[in-house]
């Protein structure tokens, strides 16, 4: 299958592999393996499905006992090329849905083609690790899980090597900020995170002895294709492999599932409630009130707050009142009647501000929760 077909290069789909085919000379900057780094000879970007994205996966199992020399051979006796004229970027993701999408301005084109999963490991920039590169091989640091961010940026005018250099940092940006769009979770922290630890890229342009471009950061033209061509792919392909977009990122548990208060974890504390039929009624009806916008709203206020706190912003005392008060204001605009603020916040800040060493977040939200149905009702 033809996924795009320009002057300068053919992108095509088979079986397990996008394959970028280069009809003149190119430069190529790849997180490739082999033939990685910065090159002029090559004549192939292959992005392929290497494995299902399971530790558990025999295929997977399989690939860790080749060498990068002969993961790189495998590849590129699947796709029919020469492995010494390719660069390779492996993922688990399923290469049908792949995203490509491309930006012009005036003389100039930009072409992102993303596959993307985040469900395994997606993580922020300094979270714990999961291995370690030793002089005696790889040791693990701790349980790893699958998931990757794979971007082949394709400019169609020349640059000069720095700014084909800025442009994976364009790129690399790009894919944060869609992440942050999506409020996707660390898997290791309570931070958003902004990729995941096995992303991989190649950003491509025709070879020229006088380049278009010297500089792609988004503050030029050429940067702002970048970053709008590479957030669409990335977002288009995780809503594909994880049917993760922006109407599913709402809900209460969603937006502060990475701080505790998991769907699970809300069901076991409203079953502890006193009120047996007014619980009841509130399980029942607990998907409507996670999706409900004013309490979507009052939750991603609540994890603001929650971030403030870990980046140092916010001193304890002073966050531990604001999340009294955002909590309160979750509890009346359950209920919808702005009158029971001043009853509810009373209430809240008695059985949680008594005893700040006690002070759970996620049994504020729930208590918040009830109060609100109570009122709601009444």
């Amino acid at each position: 299958m033809i996924l795009a077909d320009f002057t300068s290069f053919k992108a095509q789909k088979t079986h397990r592999s996008i394959l970028i085919s280069l009809k003149q000379p190119h430069l190529v900057l790849s997180s490739s393996s082999e033939n990685g780094g910065l090159h002029s000879d090559l004549k192939y970007v292959i992005n392929n499905q290497c494995c299902e994205g399971s530790a558990l996966h025999p295929v997977a199992k399989d690939l860790h006992l080749l060498s990068r020399q002969e993961l790189h051979q495998k590849v590129c006796a699947e796709v029919q090329t020469d492995p010494k004229l390719s660069a390779v970027i492996t993922t688990a993701a399923n290469m049908d849905y792949a995203a490509i999408n491309t930006q012009t301005y005036d003389d100039t084109t930009v072409t992102a083609i993303a596959t993307a999963g985040v469900e395994g490991n997606a993580g922020c920039a300094g979270d714990p690790a999961q291995w370690h590169e030793s002089p005696d091989g790889i040791v693990p640091a701790d349980k790893s899980f699958s998931g990757t961010i794979n971007i082949i940026l394709i400019l169609h005018q020349s640059l000069s090597p720095s700014a084909l250099v800025r442009s994976t940092i364009s790129a690399t940006e790009a894919k944060s900020a869609a992440l942050q769009e999506l409020a996707v979770p660390s898997k290791y922290s309570s931070s958003l995170s902004t990729g995941t630890g096995t992303d991989q890229i190649a950003a491509i342009c025709p070879l020229a002895d006088s380049p278009r471009f010297h500089w792609c950061g988004h503050h030029s033209k050429l940067g702002e294709l970048i970053g709008l061509a590479v957030k669409s792919a990335v977002k288009e392909a995780l809503r594909w492999q994880n049917g993760l977009e922006a109407s599913r990122t709402r809900h209460l548990s969603y937006a502060l599932g990475r701080f505790g208060l998991t769907r699970k974890y809300l069901v076991e504390q409203l079953k502890l409630g006193q009120n047996a039929p007014q619980t009841d009624f509130l399980l029942d009806s607990l998907q409507m009130l996670e999706n409900d916008p004013r309490v979507s709203a009052q939750a991603y206020a609540i994890a603001a707050v929650l971030d403030r706190k870990q980046y140092g912003i916010l001193p304890k005392a002073s966050v531990q009142q604001n999340l009294v008060a955002q909590c309160a204001l979750l509890a009346t605009e359950l209920g919808g009647k702005a009158q029971n603020y001043s009853t509810i916040h009373p209430v809240l800040h008695q059985e949680f501000l008594q005893d700040t060493q006690q002070f759970d977040i996620r049994k504020l939200v729930v208590r918040a929760i009830e109060l609100g149905w109570e009122y709601k009702w009444k």
